[in-house]
């Protein structure tokens, strides 16, 4: 469970609201899940998909999908959502979300 504050310790948060969003996210067990947990608002997606949409073809040459993860994301201290992909071997792609463009979804009970 440890493992689940890492990327919040030590951090700067603006203020304690956005401190508060991110421990709750990281006892949740949110933090580094895949896009699918997440809901964006019609400007968040479209922002995303615009960004997905700019990235240069070349980057995907000669790579597998199998070399592609799925999107990943996690709250930062400002309140914004860090998406990000990683191609195989070393390319990491990253876009944030502004803080009132995104929020995760309700799990279960």
């Amino acid at each position: 469970m440890l493992e689940d504050f890492n990327h919040i310790i030590g951090s700067l948060f603006p203020d304690l609201d956005a401190m508060r969003r991110a421990v709750i996210s990281a006892f949740s067990g949110d933090v580094g899940d895949t896009l699918d947990n997440v809901l964006l608002s019609h400007k968040g997606y479209t922002d995303y998909m615009n960004w997905v949409n700019s990235l240069d073809p070349d980057l995907f040459k000669n790579i597998s999908p199998s070399d592609i993860s799925d999107e990943r994301a996690k709250p930062l201290p400002d309140g914004r959502l860090l998406i990000w992909i990683d191609i195989l071997p070393a390319t990491r792609l990253e876009k944030t979300i502004d803080k009132d463009d995104w929020s995760w979804k309700k799990r279960p009970n």
